[in-house]
């Protein structure tokens, strides 16, 4: 395999064997799929054409991938992103961009992402949204007011910053290779201090200062997805394209049939099973995709 191998992975907790089926159309289209299981246990449906990752909790945790969702509430604090980040930047096939798509993400047609690909070939960052805070009071208030900005650690990710949903984005490696290096230098120093924090939060409890108080001195600092691949390509540099194919990527929404496009991504769709019949009725009513 080359460099410009045409790679995604897909982020999923337990997958169907309908997702895994769906995957496997990306393989036809030339694109090596790769499938991060989160859940270890999970009896995964064998494929000659996909590669199954399924990797435990604690051997991420300590080559420093955690926390890139703490969302996701887990003993370790390894999500599906933490599986994938380790994967890529450990036992990957070399690649020049590849997808990361979560499974309730919703897509209808195989063949958008292809179109993107050539749409934007050489975007290090191709998302559906992207904005960048030069100051402090930015990250506090307006459009931009945005809740995830506090835990940012500072001292190693210092201003500015940038942000954006990345539930299905396209990255480069050379991307991947910057948040590697900074997992390597930072995440040590990360986990001490968010552990002084959580003991200095816990003393302050004891003395029943306000909680107030208590959940900002426990305020912990970590790579959240959600801003450090926006933020590391503005710090190095990188091209970062926003895509209006990838405008359907938000934190919530109900979506309807009737609003939906075959060449567009949509999440959340929570309801998984349900996938195959809503992507049946899509390409129905657009026989002209």
């Amino acid at each position: 395999m080359t460099h410009d191998q045409r790679t995604i992975v897909f982020l999923c907790h337990r997958p169907l064997k309908s997702q895994i089926r769906f995957y496997e159309q990306f393989v036809d289209l030339g694109y090596r799929v790769d499938v991060v299981v989160d859940d270890p246990n999970w009896d995964v449906t064998s494929s000659s054409d996909l590669r199954i990752v399924n990797l435990l909790d604690q051997r991420c945790h300590d080559a420093g991938f955690h926390h890139f969702n703490p969302a996701v509430r887990k003993g370790l604090y390894c999500s599906a992103w933490d599986k994938a980040l380790f994967h890529l930047t450990h036992s990957a096939s070399p690649f020049r961009h590849c997808w990361l798509i979560e499974d309730d993400v919703f897509l209808a047609d195989p063949g958008a992402l292809l179109k993107l690909d050539r749409a934007y070939p050489d975007a290090d960052l191709l998302v559906g949204s992207a904005r960048t805070v030069h100051h402090p009071s930015e990250a506090a208030s307006g459009e931009d007011g945005w809740p995830w900005f506090h835990c940012v650690p500072v001292r190693q990710l210092p201003l500015p910053w940038a942000h954006g949903m990345v539930c299905a984005a396209r990255i480069s490696q050379r991307l991947i290779a910057a948040v590697a290096a900074f997992v390597d230098q930072h995440s040590a120093t990360l986990e001490r201090r968010n552990a002084a924090r959580r003991r200095a939060a816990a003393m302050a409890a004891r003395l029943r200062l306000p909680q107030s108080w208590v959940n900002r001195i426990g305020r912990e600092r970590f790579p959240f997805i959600e801003f450090i691949f926006h933020t590391l390509a503005l710090h190095h540099g990188y091209p970062v394209a926003v895509a209006d194919e990838l405008s359907g990527i938000l934190w919530r929404r109900d979506w309807c049939l009737e609003e939906m496009r075959p060449d567009h991504l949509y999440h959340p769709v929570k309801a998984i099973a349900d996938h195959p019949w809503i992507r049946e009725q899509l390409l129905l009513q657009h026989p002209e995709r």
